[in-house]
Formats: C-alpha cells, sequence, structure tokens
C-alpha cells in the first residue's frame, strides 16, 4: 500500500483533484538550468507545445494520485494498490487527449539514471508511455 499523506489525507483531500499534472519532466527541466523553477518551467512548456514533434500519443499529462505514488517508488518490485484493487494501475491523460487505464513500472527514483538521464529510466519512459522529454541531441 501507499504511505499515506502525513495528515492521512487522500490526494483529493490535500489538492482537491485526485488527478495531477505530470511534471516529471520539470524535474529533468530543472536539472538542466541549475535549479531555476520558474525557468525550467517555461523550457519545459515550450518542449511541450513542440510536443507534436515526438509523439503526444506517448506523453502522459495528467495522472491519477496512484501514477504518482507508483512512480516515485524507490523499490522496482513496489506493489502499489489502487482504489480498485489492482496493482500498479493508474489512469492517464495522454498530450493528444486520449485516456488509458495502464499498468505503471515503479521503481524511478532508485535508477542510477534518474539524475542526468531519464529518458533511459524505464519508469519513465517505456513502450507505453513516456514522462521526460527524450534526448535529441545526436
Amino acid at each position: 500500500m501507499a504511505t499515506p499523506n502525513y495528515d492521512n489525507s487522500s490526494c483529493y483531500e490535500d489538492v482537491g483533484t485526485s488527478y495531477l499534472v505530470q511534471v516529471k519532466w520539470l524535474f529533468q527541466t530543472t536539472r538542466i538550468v541549475g535549479g531555476d523553477w520558474t525557468r525550467a518551467w517555461k523550457i519545459g512548456c515550450a518542449r511541450l507545445k513542440n510536443a507534436e514533434g515526438f509523439a503526444p500519443s506517448r506523453m502522459i499529462w495528467i495522472n491519477d494520485e496512484h501514477c504518482d505514488i507508483t512512480i516515485n517508488q524507490v523499490s522496482n518490485n513496489a506493489k502499489i494498490i489502487n482504489g480498485y484493487g489492482d496493482s500498479n494501475k493508474a489512469i492517464v491523460s495522454f498530450l493528444d487527449g486520449h485516456a488509458k487505464y495502464l499498468t505503471i513500472i515503479p521503481g524511478g527514483e532508485n535508477d542510477p539514471n534518474a539524475a542526468q538521464r531519464p529518458w533511459l529510466v524505464l519508469a519513465y519512459n517505456n513502450s507505453e508511455y513516456t514522462m521526460v522529454f527524450p534526448d535529441l541531441r545526436p
């Protein structure tokens, strides 16, 4: 099971919704600009604006809390049970507008590539979805 918020509140009680904008890409752009969150947000938004060129049907834009909880686990073997009783599954919406009930890979936070090459982290980028920008440099 997921660790509850320190006050035992749900995501809905904490932020007013059970769905969150996926911002794993923000942490990626923040690293690029040395921690300047405003600049990182602007860079990320500009990249998202151009996402049509690199597979918007794979880029998760909005997800339920179980996606966040699962992807941010340290253990690759984590089993997060969602409100439907399913393990490591979440409702996600992609940048192109379609939605899916999808198996999410846990363990992204423990991957040594998370800080510098997040597009190589299986939990963040795989054949079913991506949460980060691919490295398009030659």
